[in-house]
């Protein structure tokens, strides 16, 4: 145990030594920038979460474009049977595969 401690004792003593013959501009902008990727010390500020909200909002604007396209498509359609009422029966045997009692129904995939 006790040269764990002189081996981390040693440690800091060089990190001292190599700090104190530094710029203190240059160690500003070191330390600064640790703080800046570390999340733990910056939090919502970090390099790391900054780049997880990207990449959330991303994906969060794709579903968003790929949802209007979607209801876009669902007004149209219902448009059509609205107005259309000869569409209503070829609507319902192509999205919901319906039949009328009297026909077989075969699936090609």
């Amino acid at each position: 145990m006790s040269s764990l401690r002189e081996r981390a004792k040693s440690f800091f003593l060089q990190l001292y030594h190599r700090a104190k013959g530094m710029n203190p501009f240059v160690l500003a902008a070191i330390v600064f920038a640790v703080y800046l990727v570390l999340p733990p010390l910056s939090g919502e500020y970090s390099i790391w979460s900054q780049i997880k909200t990207q990449y959330q909002l991303a994906k969060s604007r794709s579903e968003h474009d790929r949802l209007t396209k979607e209801i876009e498509a669902s007004r149209k359609d219902l448009e059509e049977l609205q107005y259309h009422k000869d569409m209503l029966e070829k609507y319902a045997r192509e999205k919901f595969l319906m039949k009328s009692e009297d026909e077989d129904l075969y699936l090609l995939r």
